[in-house]
């Protein structure tokens, strides 16, 4: 396998003069996504008194928020492989909705489940001597909650890239490249793939995001801090004050958000081409959909066996032309 200094510069060259188009199809995603917030926060609201149909609802949203993000990186390793690449590419994952819709819904619910968990944990710190008929009270706890949400989110994300992405990150490519894989072998396939070389692939990935993700997380870091200890004492000051508050927040958000989103096109690129260079993938010739699983699933038996055989035959000619 290649010196990740070789595979870093792969990252680089798939992203030279496409960057535009990386982001251009990032913002699509955001724009798109950013009309389910209004309707799932509005179904909330509305049926207060129940939870399984607004957890079915965002349920519902996030899933189609990943089917997107499966349909990026299809864009993303098509921009990396030298193939055409359009915008269009983001909905791939729906042109054959039945067959990606319970992977898409297996992450959405994964990524659900963790954001519930690590909500509830994170909201047991917040102290709920609550009384509604005291709208002074019900203000500070909703500040309260308003100022931990940055911080949850940091821990879901991170929870999420560590605990699932890392050991089945693989999962969309292999699926589009074995078509007749269940669901179970394709996780079973990413794991075989990233077995032994998950720290490898976490490393790499955290490299892929360069200057952009290490700059990203020092801004995001410091908003939390400034909102954390100041929010309290500017909320009590002059209007003045609040505004140059208000406009250094603001700094700092589109800091770190115009860095975590380069840092996520240069992350999930790299994840492209780890994956074309452990399978071989940039060596093939044509790019086809495989009928056969039992290569990937065998992946790392038949490889070694493959090689201990083409070492005995070699030797065995070798004897047979000395005699």
């Amino acid at each position: 396998m290649k010196s990740d200094k070789e595979l870093l510069d792969y990252v680089n060259m798939s992203l030279h003069n496409n960057m535009g188009k990386a982001i251009i199809s990032l913002l699509l995603i955001i724009l798109l996504t950013s009309f389910s917030v209004p309707v799932i926060m509005f179904t909330a609201i509305i049926f207060a008194g129940t939870v399984i149909l607004p957890f079915a609802i965002l349920l519902f949203f996030v899933t189609l928020i990943v089917m997107l993000i499966l349909g990026y990186l299809t864009l993303l390793a098509n921009l990396h492989r030298k193939k055409p690449a359009v915008l269009g590419h983001i909905f791939s994952a729906f042109y054959q909705f039945k067959k990606n819709i319970g992977l898409a819904l297996i992450i959405a619910t994964v990524l659900v489940m963790l954001s519930s968990i690590i909500s509830i944990f994170g909201l047991l710190f917040i102290p709920l001597d609550l009384d509604f008929s005291d709208m002074n009270s019900l203000s500070l706890y909703l500040f309260n909650v308003a100022k931990l949400l940055p911080l949850l989110s940091g821990i879901l994300v991170i929870t999420f890239f560590v605990a699932f992405i890392i050991p089945n990150g693989f999962i969309w490519f292999v699926k589009q490249e074995y078509a007749n894989l269940s669901l179970k072998e394709t996780f079973i396939a990413s794991w075989k793939l990233t077995k032994g070389k998950k720290l490898h692939l976490l490393k790499f990935l955290l490299k892929s995001g360069g200057w952009w993700l290490i700059v990203g997380v020092l801004a995001y870091m410091t908003s939390i801090i400034i909102n954390w200890n100041l929010s309290p004492t500017i909320n009590q000051s002059t209007d003045v004050t609040f505004a140059k508050f208000s406009a250094i927040m603001n700094i700092f958000n589109t800091v770190y958000s115009v860095c975590f989103y380069c840092s996520i096109i240069r992350i999930f690129t790299g994840l492209v081409v780890f994956y074309d260079e452990l399978t071989g993938f940039s060596q093939k010739e044509n790019y086809k959909i495989l009928d056969n699983p039992v290569p990937i699933l065998q992946l790392t038996e038949s490889s070694t066996e493959s090689q201990n055989f083409d070492e005995k035959e070699s030797g065995s000619s070798e004897q047979n032309n000395l005699d």
